[in-house]
């Protein structure tokens, strides 16, 4: 009873840890483009004050030129960095958040698949899910078997006439009742066909 219990923990844990740092990578890509947001409110603000600075002590338009070129040279090369810094955020920020989530997604998947293996291979009462999950593994692989068999004669033969076209319609059916019914089979169900 306590393997089940720890299972479950473990689990719950693993999910919660995963959540928790989708979370705090999502809060720190957002404090790093706030950040970037606020540098270029700050660019604008400085111009603007730059901007108002030179037309209060310009004596002539030659003087309010110059300053204007110099506000503008300035917020020029303020914004050539906020661009690069834009670009490194936008390109690092995705590649860090696929590490984290990688990292995450293995360390979720080994809790997760290691504790429930152990559980379904120890405990006797997980022999019945351990059959079902036997039982539906082979169903997926025998319609996929079957799946492949007819797309394979599909396109091996393809239909010229519409009689031809009526048997692979009626034919697809049988494929998957003679796959259900050997899945019953495995598992032991008598069903009259």
């Amino acid at each position: 009873m306590a393997n089940e219990y720890n299972a479950l923990l473990e689990t719950c844990r693993a999910n919660a840890t995963i959540a928790l740092r989708m979370l705090a990578l999502g809060q720190q890509w957002r404090q790093q483009a706030l950040t970037w947001q606020q540098r270029r409110m700050e660019r604008d603000r400085n111009a603007v004050q730059q901007a108002l600075g030179a037309l209060a002590h310009a004596q002539d338009w030659n003087e309010m030129v110059a300053g204007y070129h110099t506000v503008v040279r300035d917020y020029l090369s303020a914004s050539t960095s906020l661009w690069q810094d834009g670009i490194q955020l936008a390109t690092q920020a995705p590649r860090e958040a696929g590490n984290g989530v990688q990292d995450a997604l293995r360390q979720w998947q080994g809790a997760c698949a290691g504790e429930w293996q152990k559980l379904t291979t120890t405990h006797g009462a997980a022999l019945p899910m351990r059959d079902w999950m036997a039982a539906f593994e082979r169903t997926a692989e025998s319609v996929a078997h079957a799946v492949a068999q007819a797309s394979n004669s599909s396109a091996s033969y393809p239909a010229s006439t519409a009689e031809t076209a009526d048997a692979a319609s009626t034919a697809e059916p049988s494929v998957r009742q003679a796959a259900a019914a050997r899945s019953r089979a495995a598992k032991g169900d008598r069903h009259a066909d």
